[in-house]
């Protein structure tokens, strides 16, 4: 019982993975990954959100590094039940660390993409994160 507990917080199927990356408890996030063998870095809950999205939703790059170091991937097209992708959530975050790691790593960004609600990327970018990056 007290493994579903770890692996499944909630009726949602969200992992307590994805919040503890959300919250940016990244000792929390280590310590499950470290002693949890079962635990999936990449395990999506009922809107299509991972452990990434909500590091990446939440400003938290340290979170953000530890994932991508113990395994989860790295796909800049995967998107959530309203099309947003990791890239989409940084620039929300406006944490100007957590958008540098994605940049960083990612080769090609396509800024004119268009969420559910029909907003572009571009124009969901914080204005502090627009003058640094874009």
């Amino acid at each position: 019982m007290g493994l579903d507990l770890i692996l499944r917080a909630s009726a949602s199927n969200r992992t307590a993975l994805s919040y503890a990356a959300g919250k940016g408890r990244k000792n929390i996030g280590d310590l499950l990954l470290q002693r949890e063998s079962r635990v999936n870095p990449d395990a999506e809950h009922i809107v299509r959100r991972t452990p990434l999205l909500y590091a990446a939703g939440g400003g938290k790059g340290d979170v953000l590094e530890l994932l991508l170091q113990q395994g989860s991937k790295l796909n800049y097209e995967t998107e959530d039940d309203k099309c947003r992708t990791l890239l989409w959530y940084a620039l929300q975050s406006e944490d100007i660390e957590t958008v540098k790691i994605l940049l960083s790593k990612c080769g090609q960004v396509y800024l004119e993409g268009k969420d559910f609600d029909g907003e572009k990327l571009i124009d969901y970018a914080g204005a502090e994160t627009k003058k640094a990056y874009l």
